[in-house]
């Protein structure tokens, strides 16, 4: 059987056709295995990225929680740092507004013993000037009459006395100077009392400027502990008691006045008369 050239040129055309497939089916089935391996390794790929997600999601979950743990311990130090420095805030306040009311309290009074402790040591100073000055008028006085009317004193004690009928003239005791020397020792009498009067004054008011001066220190002492937080509410009342003590004002009372014999002490015994 004779073949045309026409059926020749298709059966060439087929068989090209058929080889093209077939390369094409080659590479088709090339390209399949490719897909079919990288589908694979996809799979795989895929299956180890859940497992790193699992993982993942542990690890945040985990450190979520410990987040969670740290915050709230972290709130829970805070809310309990700032109670604490509340209540350190508070008492501190407390403490310093106790403080401040002592020394309110106890300032006036200080200040008050300060002020009369002046005063006291300004009378002490006035009263030992007048005591000096009665001291040297006493000098002076008594060395006047020594060097400048001895004569007339020792004079007094006599007198010349003349009888006109017979002209005789004699010496004769005159109660003048009795009365001289009296006066003499009633007027020592009293510069030696107003002596020990500024005396008692010097020293009671000494006494007095040293007592105020006491308490003023006592009082700050007293304060600086308040401030130390050192005096308690039951040694308070002891404290209280000393610094509010009745205060003495005056002259020194004589502890035995009877021994006093100047002629101004025995003058005020004999009119006040006899003590019951």
């Amino acid at each position: 059987m004779v073949l045309s050239r026409r059926q020749m040129l298709k059966a060439l055309q087929l068989r090209s056709v058929v080889q093209k497939v077939e390369v094409e089916a080659e590479k088709l089935g090339a390209l399949v295995e490719e897909l079919q391996t990288r589908g694979s390794q996809l799979a795989e790929d895929v299956t180890k990225f859940d497992a790193h997600m699992d993982r993942t999601d542990s690890r945040i979950n985990a450190r979520v929680a410990a987040f969670k743990r740290t915050s709230a311990r972290l709130i829970d130090d805070e809310q309990t740092a700032f109670v604490d420095m509340r209540q350190a805030w508070e008492a501190r306040w407390a403490e310093t507004h106790n403080t401040f009311t002592h020394h309110l309290q106890y300032r006036a009074p200080a200040l008050l013993w300060n002020t009369k402790g002046q005063e006291h040591r300004k009378a002490s100073r006035r009263a030992f000037i007048a005591f000096l000055a009665v001291l040297v008028l006493t000098v002076v006085a008594a060395a006047l009459v020594v060097f400048c009317f001895g004569d007339f004193v020792a004079e007094s004690f006599s007198t010349i006395r003349c009888d006109p009928d017979t002209g005789i003239c004699e010496t004769a005791f005159s109660f003048k100077g009795p009365v001289t020397v009296g006066g003499l020792l009633l007027v020592a009498s009293m510069l030696i009392w107003a002596m020990r009067f500024f005396s008692k004054i010097y020293l009671s008011e000494r006494h007095l400027a040293l007592g105020c001066e006491e308490r003023k220190a006592f009082t700050e002492a007293y304060l600086a502990l308040v401030m130390d937080n050192s005096v308690s509410r039951e040694q308070e009342a002891i404290v209280l008691a000393t610094l509010f003590r009745p205060s003495q004002d005056g002259v020194i009372r004589d502890e035995d006045p009877s021994m006093d014999i100047s002629a101004a002490a025995i003058l005020a015994k004999a009119m006040a008369g006899p003590r019951s």
